[in-house]
C-alpha cells in the first residue's frame, strides 16, 4: 500500500455521536466508482495497526462501499485510511458498517464525524478525476 499523508487537516475529529446522521442521509451524495483505491481498516482500540486492507468499490460524500471480511458485521465501528487517485489521503476516518452482503463479502460504511472540510476535500478530489 502506498505511503499515506498524515496531514492533520485530513484526519477526522471524534467530537460527535456516531449515530448523528440518519438513514435518510445514506443516498444524499452521488456515488463515484473507485476501483483502484485500497483501504486500510482498523477496528476499535488498535490505532496505527490496520487489521486488514480491502478494495473500495465506490465512494460518496457520506460513505464508501468496499470488500469486507466475513467477520465484520453491520454496526461494526471501523477506522479507514485511504488515498484517492489524485493523491488526496484520508487518515483514520471513523466509520460504521451500515450494510453487508454476506454472499459476496461486500458492504458499505458511513463516514462518522465527517466535517465539512473533509467532505469538501473528498468531493473536490472526485471532481478532478
Amino acid at each position: 500500500m502506498p505511503e499515506l499523508m498524515s496531514d492533520p487537516t485530513l484526519t477526522s475529529s471524534h467530537s460527535h455521536s456516531r449515530s448523528q446522521r440518519s438513514e435518510s442521509d445514506r443516498r444524499a451524495f452521488p456515488r463515484h466508482p473507485v476501483p483502484e483505491v485500497f483501504v486500510a481498516v482498523e477496528t476499535e482500540g488498535k490505532p496505527g495497526h490496520p487489521d486488514w486492507a480491502g478494495s473500495a468499490i465506490d465512494i460518496s460524500g457520506g460513505g464508501l462501499a468496499l470488500m469486507l471480511p466475513e467477520e465484520i458485521s453491520v454496526g461494526s465501528e471501523l477506522y479507514l485510511t485511504f488515498r484517492l487517485e489524485d493523491g488526496t489521503a484520508f487518515v483514520r476516518v471513523p466509520s460504521t458498517v451500515v450494510r453487508k452482503d454476506y454472499g459476496y463479502c461486500m458492504g458499505a460504511v458511513r463516514f462518522d464525524h465527517w466535517g465539512d472540510g473533509l467532505r469538501l476535500a473528498l468531493l473536490s478530489s472526485l471532481a478532478r478525476n
